[in-house]
């Protein structure tokens, strides 16, 4: 435990955030698997908060967060009660690839955010789909934004988030970005992608829906692409 909680407190004060030792403490019990769910839902006076787990108390952890190697996230069998949760965002830089397995729910604080300078692979199967959403009853994130990376994304559903699938390439090199047979609810805009004329992208059998009936939304938008 006292591992995970130096661990958060070196994090925070990368972000230049100084975590008191209320704030540690709830982003560490907050985070831990509750190995007791089925019998006992929540802290117990047999096994507490349940295990510690690291890797879900860096995601928790407040300020943006940069991979430095690549990384799989596989399904979590406690995420009823206990889901990877992105607090801020989390940066996948060029050169580094996530993988992300059929079955995981990442869930995401307001305003966090998945950026995708690497590689972004999230393939689910039609009965095990990949979720990416809200973590707080009636919040928005901010959504997968792939900036000048690539994606290879299948049987996902992505909900509540301002700008669910955005792409965009400065550079405008060739950059594929694959979206299949996926799941997209609410939004600004459910698929957003500009600025890579040389790129052959993939989108089909993708649903996008509950997009709000204004103007300046729209469920699909494509700006000197192909």
């Amino acid at each position: 435990v006292a591992a995970v909680a130096s661990l958060v407190k070196s994090q925070g004060l990368e972000s230049g955030i100084e975590l008191t030792h209320d704030e540690i403490q709830e982003i560490v019990t907050s985070s831990s698997d509750d190995c007791n769910f089925a019998t006992f839902a929540g802290r117990d006076s047999m096994l507490g908060f349940g295990r510690v787990n690291a890797f879900k108390a860096l995601l928790r952890t407040p300020g943006r967060k940069e991979l430095e190697s690549d990384l799989v996230i596989p399904p979590h069998y406690y995420d009823a009660v206990s889901p990877y949760y992105v607090v801020d965002g989390l940066v996948v830089p060029d050169g580094i690839t996530l993988t992300i397995e059929a079955g995981t729910r990442i869930t995401f604080g307001p305003d966090a955010y998945l950026e995708v300078q690497g590689i972004l692979i999230a393939q689910g199967t039609e009965g095990d789909s990949i979720r990416f959403e809200i973590g707080e009853e009636g919040g928005e994130w901010e959504g997968i934004h792939i900036l000048g990376g690539q994606a290879h994304v299948s049987y996902v559903v992505i909900q509540h988030a301002f700008l669910p699938f955005f792409s965009e390439n400065a550079s405008g090199s060739v950059i594929p970005i694959e979206l299949t047979d996926s799941r997209i609810k609410g939004g600004q805009t459910g698929i957003r992608i500009w600025g890579s004329p040389l790129s052959d992208h993939l989108i089909q059998r993708v649903t996008v829906h509950d997009v709000p009936n204004l103007s300046t939304y729209a469920g699909l938008y494509f700006m000197n692409t192909k």
